[in-house]
């Protein structure tokens, strides 16, 4: 599906599993091992009863474009994005957000921007040093931080951004993991940690309905 922002269509994969009662926007940058990555987070969110939006912040002939990579416009975008399908859902509705790399950035700093309907907020091995210190100061929504134990740089990074941090936080860290999250098992309990966080702090008011978000019927 395409959602709207002001200055590009978006390119988005809904899964909405039966009985879903919240939905996670999965903001990805680039792809790759990202991709599978982002896969696997979705598909085990869709387990967990989530329903999760797989959503592209860059467009086609963006990728290799440094410029485009941009933490404020990737925020601007996923803040559009997020507008558009809380609108289509109702104000009743609650949204939470995962991200990796630059895409965490964009989470945290959109979060941060209009917190409500956004709930809860994973960076899974973000780029943190991303987020601009006037985004941290109004970061309000419940914020996990997961890193890989094999990663001294987003260690050090995560445990600034958590000193900072004035809304609910925890940080994570992964043993055995490097930023890519690719050894053995470290996805799985990765995984986990973000559905655990995502289960205590999104409400569930009703029923995730794919055809509210996507306007056909399903």
């Amino acid at each position: 599906m395409d959602i709207p922002t002001s200055s590009v269509r978006l390119a988005g994969d809904l899964s909405v599993p039966e009985g879903a009662g919240t939905l996670v926007l999965v903001a990805r940058v680039g792809g790759g091992h990202e991709t599978s990555r982002d896969l696997q987070v979705t598909e085990f969110l869709s387990r967990r009863g989530h329903a999760t939006l797989l959503l592209d912040l860059l467009v086609e002939g963006e990728a290799g474009d440094r410029a485009a990579v941009d933490g404020g416009l990737l925020a601007q975008r996923l803040g559009e994005a997020t507008a558009w399908v809380a609108h289509r859902m109702g104000d009743d509705v609650t949204l939470g957000y995962l991200g990796s790399g630059a895409a965490a950035a964009a989470a945290l700093r959109a979060a941060a921007a209009a917190p409500p309907p956004v709930a809860a907020v994973v960076s899974l091995g973000g780029r943190v040093d991303l987020v601009d210190d006037d985004a941290v100061a109004r970061l309000v929504v419940p914020t996990l931080v997961i890193v890989g134990g094999d990663d001294p740089f987003a260690v050090t990074l995560a445990s600034a951004l958590r000193g900072r941090l004035i809304c609910e936080n925890r940080l994570v860290i992964v043993p055995g993991a490097t930023h890519q999250f690719s050894e053995l098992g470290v996805m799985e309990q990765a995984t986990h940690l973000a559905a655990d966080w995502f289960d205590v702090h999104l409400a569930r008011p009703r029923r995730v309905r794919a055809r509210d978000i996507t306007g056909e019927a399903r």
